[in-house]
């Protein structure tokens, strides 16, 4: 990608950069390019991309040069992409966002995320509250309370569940947040 950092007349111009996370850079060019070179840059490389989204879908129509599109989503293995209604790999580009190889010409690229977990967890959760609800309605949660063995097992159980529960939702993703200042994850 290109960087305007400004105009610049006759000036000794210092830059810094500053890199926030371990990042791979294998090249940083800088260079001066007067403003009817850039023009005639922007116009000979001028791409054309359309986006439209609908629902849990979003088509791309890009027209192009061969190469990998840059798409500035976050990765995410669910995402499936189809590029000219055939199944395509999904890449990884900069480290977190979507990339998609194209060829030259004209393209359609459909990004579908893909649900079909959620299902699962959804039928899951529906299975429990009607076990949760038979055993409550029925009186058989009272019965298992009143008998200390079967209390006991079921209060340990709920425990290692809230504890599992804790340290998959809280514990690990903030361990892993901090971590992240230190260090760059490669899935």
């Amino acid at each position: 990608g290109l960087i305007e950092l400004g105009t610049f007349n006759d000036k000794d111009v210092t830059i810094d950069i500053e890199v926030l996370k371990e990042v791979a850079i294998k090249d940083i060019i800088v260079t001066s390019l007067d403003l009817d070179k850039y023009e005639k840059f922007v116009t000979v490389y001028n791409q054309f991309t359309n986006v439209e989204y609908n629902k849990n879908k979003m088509i791309i129509t890009y027209t192009g040069n061969q190469g990998t599109l840059f798409i500035p989503y976050i990765y995410n293995e669910n995402f499936k992409v189809k590029v000219n209604n055939e199944d395509a790999e999904l890449k990884r580009v900069f480290s977190d966002f979507i990339g998609v190889d194209v060829k030259n010409g004209l393209n359609e690229i459909e990004i579908t995320y893909d649900y079909s977990y959620l299902y699962k967890f959804i039928a899951f959760s529906i299975f429990i509250s009607i076990v949760t609800f038979i055993l409550l309605k029925s009186g058989l949660y009272m019965k298992i309370l009143d008998n200390k063995l079967l209390g006991n097992i079921g209060y340990y159980i709920y425990l290692f569940g809230y504890l599992v529960l804790f340290v998959v939702m809280y514990f690990i993703p903030t361990v892993a947040f901090i971590i992240s200042f230190f260090y760059t994850f490669k899935f």
